[in-house]
């Protein structure tokens, strides 16, 4: 698979993510993180290496961007936060409409990123 085949599906992710959110929070949540991922990872394979067997947002960004600004930090955080608490149903504090746009937020940020090294359109 090329990186511009991991864009595609991460894009198909975050406009589901988009859908979702008001009336699937949990499936949002799910979608936006795998959007995030796919974005990072692309970077990778544009880079002609295979990306990390990992789900770790922050790992992912540090590798491609080890200087990587507070505010890309912090979304790839909160995107590894809010995870396993839209994964799990035996996890503590459901995420709410709030955590929820956190999360959309996180990703749009993740996005726009990937994007801009990615050489894109932020559309």
């Amino acid at each position: 698979m090329n990186w511009q085949d991991w864009i595609e599906f991460a894009e198909e992710n975050f406009l589901a993510a988009l859908e979702n959110k008001e009336k699937r929070g949990l499936s949002a949540i799910l979608l936006a993180h795998q959007a995030a991922e796919k974005y990072l990872k692309a970077i990778w394979i544009k880079q002609e290496k295979l990306p990390e067997r990992s789900h770790d947002l922050v790992l992912l960004l540090k590798t491609i961007e080890p200087n990587a600004n507070h505010d890309l930090l912090q979304a790839a955080r909160d995107l590894n936060y809010f995870l396993p608490r839209a994964r799990y149903p035996n996890t503590p504090q459901k995420p709410g409409a709030e955590s929820v746009e956190k999360v959309i937020q996180s990703t749009i940020l993740l996005r726009t990123f990937a994007r801009e090294r990615l050489g894109l359109e932020n559309i």
